[in-house]
């Protein structure tokens, strides 16, 4: 594509997977994210997506930056990054900080031999 911008999009985490399923004659984003519901996200047009590294990844393709980083932020929406473990939709430069969560061995309180 000579034209238009592209993001790429990981999901990270266990039994968190990404499809493309064709309803009708739209193009749809079939997100399993461990939830007892399905969720299908419709592409909007001059929208295109390709999956691919054991449906982890998705690479978003646009004519519009608008409509790609909208469209970025509602995927994101339905699974946000955890900030205790690294779980959930990450932007390939993003810069993540991981949150140390309490030690039980550092509290003053419990067994002092």
């Amino acid at each position: 594509m000579s034209h238009g911008f592209k993001i790429t999009l990981y999901v990270k985490g266990k039994g968190l997977r990404l499809q493309l399923k064709k309803i009708k004659s739209s193009l749809c984003i079939y997100l399993k994210l461990g939830y007892s519901h399905k969720i299908f996200l419709n592409l909007p047009k001059n929208c295109w997506a390709k999956i691919f590294k054991r449906r982890r990844t998705i690479t978003l393709y646009a004519l519009n930056y608008i409509l790609l980083r909208n469209l970025v932020l509602k995927i994101r929406s339905f699974y946000p990054l955890g900030l205790y473990k690294i779980r959930g939709f990450f932007v390939q430069n993003e810069e993540i900080k991981i949150i140390e969560g309490k030690s039980r061995l550092g509290s003053g309180f419990g067994y002092h031999g």
